[in-house]
């Protein structure tokens, strides 16, 4: 169980929880008006670090054979296996990356047309429309594929919901942070 550090005032905590609905705009301008809140202390989570890696080392484990982890031999971008692209300098993966993810107005094909011709451009885009929306079924197949042996192999019961795992963490986190809000009302 969490250890409370002080008590925090109602008031306090009605004001925290004002604060985390604000977008990042207006917490930006609170900032500008309360400049004391630039800086505030920093907080470390309580998680247990190794219970967490053991979980999902435990998850992957059970997909290795359909989804085999990149080993540093395996060819990569470039013409370069896993390794020897991750071993480059920034500056040289970013370059790599971006020649092989991007097309230079050069690249495109050139036609010779009357200036008020009409241009077909539908054609080719309706073609790798019709692709591009085979292959996310293939994708999307193959992600309830996935998820059905996962259901299977946990015998029916489905992960963790990582939203509602975070929202108690962050509960948590608040409540290591600003104390027991129900227990310091119930004294007023």
């Amino acid at each position: 169980m969490a250890q409370r550090v002080a008590q925090v005032p109602h008031r306090v905590v009605q004001v925290a929880r004002l604060i985390r609905g604000l977008s990042p705009g207006e917490r930006e301008q609170l900032k500008v008006l309360v400049p004391d809140l630039q800086r505030l202390p920093e907080t470390k989570l309580m998680i247990d670090k190794g219970g967490l890696r053991d979980y999902i080392q435990q998850e992957l484990a059970k997909v290795e054979d359909e989804y085999p982890s990149l080993m540093e031999a395996d060819p990569f971008l470039g013409g370069l296996t896993v390794g020897e692209y991750f071993a480059l300098p920034d500056e040289d993966r970013e370059r790599i990356w971006n020649e092989e993810h991007t097309m230079e107005i050069e690249d495109f094909e050139e036609h010779d047309v009357k200036p008020n011709a009409y241009v077909p451009v539908l054609e080719g885009l309706q073609e790798e429309k019709e692709a591009h929306r085979a292959r996310m079924e293939d994708w999307l197949a193959e992600a309830r594929a996935l998820r059905q042996k996962i259901l299977e192999r946990r015998e029916g019961s489905p992960l963790p919901d990582s939203v509602e795992m975070l929202r108690e963490l962050r509960e948590e986190r608040d409540e290591q942070i600003l104390g027991d809000p129900l227990q310091s009302s119930s004294g007023l």
